[in-house]
């Protein structure tokens, strides 16, 4: 995997993020890219970005970006290619690219892309649960419940739809260390994430 230069990211953060509309092409660009596990913009940049943002700036450049593209653009493309595609060839580690960032679509204003991602964590997560199960653990630590709850709907779908499938030890597995880290993070006395939300 090649890095791009510091020099690059510092023209990236001080100059093309600071102005919306450079900004949302560069967004279109990372979610075009992103899918691409060994890509230098790969979904890891845009993460990164977004996860140092607090929560009124992500919903303010993040949230308003996808707000403006739901009809067009990257985000809707993404969507849009996974729900026609028959996507059984996908690996692991384009499964992870994929949903770490349709998790990002989640704190969208427009219910219909929120829905529309959480159904596509859902397929993707069909076909590979861990790194379904392993994205929704590693989005708790961000600071919107709206990423949490779509997440762990998402996984719950796929436990759903893969826990009474024949020959399933494996699967059974992965389901219960999976559970047992969910009741760890928010139900377990001193719980890091306890919520009422």
């Amino acid at each position: 995997k090649s890095d791009i230069k510091k020099s690059m990211i510092k023209y990236f953060n001080r100059v093309v993020l600071k102005y919306l509309e450079t900004a949302n092409d560069l967004f279109n660009l990372l979610i075009a890219t992103g899918l691409k596990p060994y890509h230098p913009l790969s979904f890891e940049r845009l993460d990164r970005y977004l996860s140092k943002r607090p929560i009124t700036e992500r919903d303010l450049i993040w949230g308003e970006f996808l707000r403006k593209s739901s009809g067009a653009g990257s985000p809707k493309k993404l969507v849009s290619w996974i729900e026609n595609n028959d996507i059984c060839g996908i690996d692991a580690k384009q499964a992870i690219c994929a949903i770490n960032t349709l998790s990002w679509f989640l704190i969208s204003n427009d219910r219909l892309l929120r829905d529309r991602a959480t159904r596509c964590i859902y397929i993707i997560g069909r076909l590979h649960p861990k790194v379904c199960f392993d994205a929704t653990l590693r989005m708790f630590k961000e600071n919107d419940p709206y990423i949490t709850e779509r997440m762990l709907a998402a996984s719950y779908g796929v436990c759903m739809a893969l826990h009474r499938r024949p020959n399933n030890d494996e699967f059974v597995g992965l389901l219960l260390t999976f559970a047992k880290r969910v009741y760890s993070s928010f139900f377990k006395v001193g719980a890091k994430y306890v919520t009422t939300h």
